[in-house]
């Protein structure tokens, strides 16, 4: 990430900035800036008009700038080739002669090159204003705050530098604010992570590293496109949060539940003391959907009291390691590619509620055993056979069941076939389909009363 230090060997203002071309835009000429921190660099797009009015603030702030520092307004010819060139080069000089003047860049200057944007004071400055102003309403709603992955790494910088929380005379951008904000939140959210350059510089935000040690009180933290390789979640983060949610960024789930630990082999093997040490032993409900997870490994005991587990639009064919959870009741597999249920009960225990909606299931006789299953969604799966709800009915804690849009749907008289299957018990069974014609019936009577 883009830091602006002064008092480095390696800076220089004709390399910090320069003005690399004009481009003309309808009726006025814009300069394009180049910003160079290091490795990271933007672009800035600026007409003359707004050079003269950061120039006009400058001089109200500071009356001992040279009023001569900022070429003059021409009137007429300011579109040629050879004064738009010549111009250029006094912007140029304009702005290095400010790098040079100022140990602390102005407020102005810096709003006019962007680095609230890009560079890592700037970045975390507006911040900090931010949760000065809405910090204790933000905490108190109880939503989910929103971080990006620039944002993070920014602040993870910034605290590392040997410098005051405070780097200029507002006081409302003092780091101390987001430092209380970060250490108060308990729902966040980390968004905007891609690997495409930010705006106009060569930022990258997932090639951006940052961690979570200042996160005291995290209860739910969510992660949307992001690269896990680049985080680190420590431990105190891990003991207290409650809540996991993570879309559009793994393809296993190692990528996140063995964050920061370095082990190589399966989790089977990994020592007792270790694994302990590793887990995250508060949370109950982990979101994995809408990712490219191809199975449920080995990790997966890393969260022992787990309740919930949504796994919804990924590539899973298997249904594996979900034994080692034994506070699991709720499970939504819906919309991957799932076909075997063998022996089901040994891989689920004692869970209560299962989506499987649009897998590729063809049988159910590895439900037979489902105990305590309670809640079963099988609706858009590959039954051909009403015959296979044999299997169902008799599960003694059945409450709900949903087999629409399977093949077997179609065959003629399923829904009186599938209702007299579960003989006595159908009226303890709330058959999805039946739902919908018995509230159809009643609805047509209530209207013609």
């Amino acid at each position: 990430m883009a830091v602006f230090l002064k008092n480095t060997e390696s800076y220089s203002p004709a390399k910090a900035i320069k003005i690399i071309r004009n481009e003309m835009a309808e009726d006025h000429t814009v300069y394009i800036i180049e910003i160079n921190l290091g490795p990271f660099k933007w672009n800035v797009c600026k007409r003359y008009n707004e050079f003269y009015e950061l120039n006009e603030k400058l001089l109200g702030q500071i009356p001992s700038l040279d009023r001569d520092l900022l070429p003059k307004k021409k009137i007429f010819g300011n579109n040629s080739e050879s004064f738009v060139k010549k111009r250029q080069h006094q912007l140029e000089i304009y702005l290095q002669s400010l790098f040079r003047s100022f140990e602390t860049l102005p407020a102005v200057l810096l709003k006019f090159l962007e680095f609230h944007k890009y560079e890592i004071h700037g970045i975390v400055e507006v911040l900090s204003e931010d949760f000065y102003e809405k910090g204790d309403q933000m905490l108190s709603s109880n939503n989910f705050s929103t971080l990006t992955t620039l944002q993070l790494n920014a602040l993870c910088t910034r605290l590392q530098l040997p410098e005051p929380t405070c780097g200029s005379y507002n006081m409302k951008r003092d780091l101390g604010h987001l430092l209380d904000f970060v250490t108060r939140v308990k729902f966040l959210q980390v968004v905007l992570g891609h690997s495409l350059p930010f705006g106009t510089s060569n930022i990258i935000p997932n090639e951006l590293s940052y961690h979570f040690q200042h996160f005291k009180s995290l209860e739910s933290l969510k992660f949307s496109n992001c690269r896990m390789e680049r985080v680190k979640i420590e431990d105190n983060v891990k003991k207290h949060l409650k809540q996991l949610y993570v879309c559009k960024t793994l393809s296993a789930l190692k990528e996140i539940l063995m964050s920061g630990v370095h082990w190589t082999e399966d989790c089977s093997e990994m020592p007792t003391q270790l694994l302990d040490a590793c887990s995250w032993p508060n949370v109950t409900l982990a979101n994995f959907n809408d990712n490219k997870i191809e199975c449920i490994d080995d990790s997966i005991k890393l969260l022992p009291h787990l309740e919930q587990l949504s796994l919804v639009r990924n590539k899973l064919q298997e249904i594996e390691h979900l034994y080692h959870l034994s506070f699991l009741r709720s499970i939504d597999l819906s919309s991957n590619y799932i076909s075997n249920l063998e022996s089901l009960h040994i891989k689920l225990g004692n869970v209560t509620c299962l989506n499987l909606s649009r897998n590729r299931i063809s049988t159910l006789s590895g439900f037979q055993k489902m105990y305590s299953l309670q809640k079963l969604n099988l609706s858009y799966n590959s039954l051909l056979q009403k015959e296979e709800i044999y299997h169902l009915r008799q599960l003694p804690n059945l409450e709900y069941l949903d087999t629409r849009k399977n093949p077997m749907a179609k065959s003629e008289g399923y829904r009186v076939d599938v209702y007299e299957m579960f003989g006595e018990r159908a009226q303890d069974v709330f058959l999805f389909f039946y739902f919908l014609v018995f509230s159809f019936y009643l609805l047509i009577v209530a209207i013609f009363r």
